[in-house]
């Protein structure tokens, strides 16, 4: 009842806002697209496809009452013990304890829960004896081709990061923006969304990546979000689930599909020259443009038009994220988590929906084609195992008291940020003079043919740079000689960032997490300390092959300074010197992304400074990779040269006492 009140009084508001404009004296009549928002596409994920305010009652097994078997009034009571179910009411509470007991009695929920390979007295499948005792997926070797996560795992920026560049008073100032290899859209809604509200300029931007699934699925995900016809909540929740869960709504599959026919459809031309183009309308100033070879976009749309069931899909989806050969990788995550976040990544694995705990997935009946081959096979990797790496949880508080979540309620209070992101997104394309256009390149012969691309992104104009890793394919010095060039210097806050994650391969000693003598060098550091050594010899007498061992060991590396290696690797790389010969430098101090994780921006600090909450927020649940580094480039005044701090290393940790109470 208060779900549907909420729902009517927002038409009746929008009806009223559309007769303000004929009272205002208005010579025109309303616009079509305002009409349309006014009409409900069913496409929430809510009771007949409204859009989610609030939780419901869980309870789906109702005698007596209710709508189709199930309680649709609010939920306010949450289950004492998980915390993660919510009631209307103790008698709904009561009927639904026979199908929630599953959950909340769950092993995972148990607090002396142990990895099978614990109870089973064996060696974990991952351990590497010759390496290191670190027993995560990522030791080894990675592929030199350029492999896309489906969901990212480096939390969403903004690029730039105007109040540490160019300052407040750019509400007028013009930008173009290249994300030379783009897996998704995260860091373009964080762009948006921190310009002021007041923003007056124009801001071209540049979405590409050479994967053609990647752009295609980018580019049908931003025609559902910003085109005419639904509201932008109903948009931007469709949205959500396109880009993050394996199966859609009846509704919004059907949706899907008409966005698809108009892109690859009405909405394309063909140029003569094998080049796909399209122009696709948006509610507003902005506009959504994709260039692409036209072989490309071929796979992508049969990939989107497939008529397989929800069935294979989620045998496919379970097959890859449940594999019985990566059961000691789940473990060793879940090992870490408190139970109900166990319980809810759980949950999440067998029902493939990103939505609160609570909300029911029963009208999820269709597959999330972006997210699977044209025969049902899903495009994610078991190192997708969560799309928590992929946002800053630490920032997730507010929206959990706004919705009335449980504080471990995590999926939940994803599902609301993202889907609230996206509606402040949605906005400001609507209301400002921003335009996005996708691309489908390699970044390299991208860099040279530019000139093939629209007007706003010919010559040397690029305000800011994001390389993402393309500098471990194809090393750091190419990237430079490659798009170095392009940087508009003439803006003196304009900047060039990359990351790197294979910086260290070769250099074990390097860090923490791939030293093979790591547990040695914790002993030596530890010696003639009493209270550490006692901590230690403690966590060390669970065995080698202990979950807090291993933890032990991962998460070194957020006390370890790697300045002084990671000065050595980009030295190897001879980058500074072609970075010279363009004008450039590398920049001290980071003003767009911070050098390392844990850190501010625009510091010198080199190590993280987090509270215990903060350290399991961003790396123990959010699964944040300690030895990422970011690097960046700028315009050089003359006669000034870069030089690397030759302080931190292995030893450089900082507060053992710290480490040993995170991981215990």
């Amino acid at each position: 009842m208060t779900a549907d009140l909420l729902y009517y009084r927002t038409v009746l508001t929008r009806i009223k806002s559309q007769r303000s404009l004929v009272k205002g004296g208005q010579n025109r009549k309303p616009s079509m697209v305002a009409l349309q928002g006014l009409i409900s596409y069913s496409l929430g994920s809510g009771i007949d496809g409204k859009t989610l305010n609030e939780l419901t009652c869980c309870n789906t097994s109702l005698r007596g009452g209710g709508t189709g078997g199930v309680c649709t009034n609010e939920g306010v009571l949450a289950c004492s013990k998980c915390g993660l179910a919510k009631y209307c009411s103790g008698r709904c509470q009561r009927q639904h304890w026979t199908k929630h007991k599953l959950d909340c009695e769950h092993a995972y929920f148990d607090d002396n829960w142990k990895p099978s390979w614990v109870i089973e007295g064996r060696k974990p499948s991952f351990f590497l004896p010759a390496a290191t005792v670190t027993p995560t997926p990522t030791s080894a070797p990675v592929s030199m081709t350029c492999h896309t996560r489906l969901w990212g795992d480096v939390p969403a920026y903004d690029i730039l990061q105007l109040n540490h560049n160019e300052g407040l008073n750019s509400e007028r100032s013009d930008f173009k923006v290249c994300f030379a290899e783009a897996a998704d859209i995260r860091n373009l809604i964080e762009t948006v969304n921190n310009l002021s509200k007041d923003y007056r300029g124009k801001c071209d931007i540049l979405l590409n990546h050479p994967d053609a699934t990647v752009v295609n699925r980018n580019l049908v995900i931003l025609s559902v979000l910003l085109g005419p016809g639904p509201t932008i909540e109903e948009s931007a929740e469709l949205a959500v689930h396109l880009m993050y869960s394996a199966s859609l709504t009846g509704a919004g599959e059907s949706y899907v599909r008409r966005c698809v026919q108009r892109i690859y459809g009405e909405g394309s031309s063909d140029s003569g020259d094998m080049t796909f183009h399209c122009t696709l309308r948006t509610r507003g100033r902005g506009k959504l443009a994709s260039v692409q070879p036209m072989m490309a976009v071929k796979k992508p749309r049969e990939m989107f038009l497939s008529t397989f069931g929800l069935d294979k899909a989620i045998k496919s989806f379970h097959g890859t994220l449940l594999d019985p050969a990566r059961e000691d990788d789940r473990d060793l995550l879940l090992d870490g988590l408190k139970p109900p976040h166990r319980l809810a990544l759980s949950h999440f694995w067998h029902t493939g929906v990103l939505l609160p705990f609570s909300a029911r997935t029963s009208s999820f009946t269709q597959p999330n084609r972006l997210q699977f081959t044209s025969q049902g096979t899903w495009l994610g990797t078991p190192a997708d195992i969560s799309p928590l790496p992929g946002w800053n949880l630490t920032l997730l508080a507010p929206t959990i008291r706004r919705y009335s979540l449980d504080a471990n309620d995590t999926f939940g209070a994803l599902f609301f940020h993202i889907r609230d992101s996206l509606i402040q997104f949605a906005t400001r394309l609507r209301d400002f003079a921003v335009d996005v256009h996708l691309t489908s390149y390699d970044p390299r012969i991208l860099s040279k043919g530019m000139y093939f691309l629209p007007a706003p992104f010919h010559g040397a104009c690029f305000d800011r740079i994001d390389l993402g890793d393309v500098g471990d394919r194809v090393s750091m010095r190419g990237c430079i000689e490659d798009w170095g060039r392009l940087l508009a210097k003439k803006n003196v806050n304009a900047g060039i960032v990359m990351h790197s994650r294979r910086w260290h391969v070769g250099s074990p000693g390097a860090t923490a997490r791939y030293n093979p003598d790591i547990v040695d060098v914790l002993r030596r550091r530890c010696l003639g300390r009493p209270v550490l050594e006692e901590q230690l010899g403690k966590l060390l007498s669970r065995g080698q092959h202990s979950p807090r061992v291993y933890r032990l060991v991962e998460s070194m590396d957020a006390f370890v300074d790697h300045k002084e290696a990671f000065g050595k690797y980009v030295e190897a790389q001879d980058v500074v010197s072609v970075a010279g010969e363009l004008g450039l430098r590398i920049r001290e101090v980071n003003k767009i992304h911070p050098k390392r994780f844990g850190v501010p921006l625009n510091s010198t600090q080199s190590l993280p400074d987090l509270s215990k909450e903060e350290f399991y927020d961003l790396f123990t649940l959010g699964g944040l990779d300690l030895t990422i580094r970011f690097i960046e480039f700028e315009a050089a005044p003359e006669g000034v040269d870069w030089t690397e701090d030759e302080e931190g290393g292995i030893d450089a940790v900082r507060d053992y006492a710290a480490l040993v109470v995170l991981v215990d």
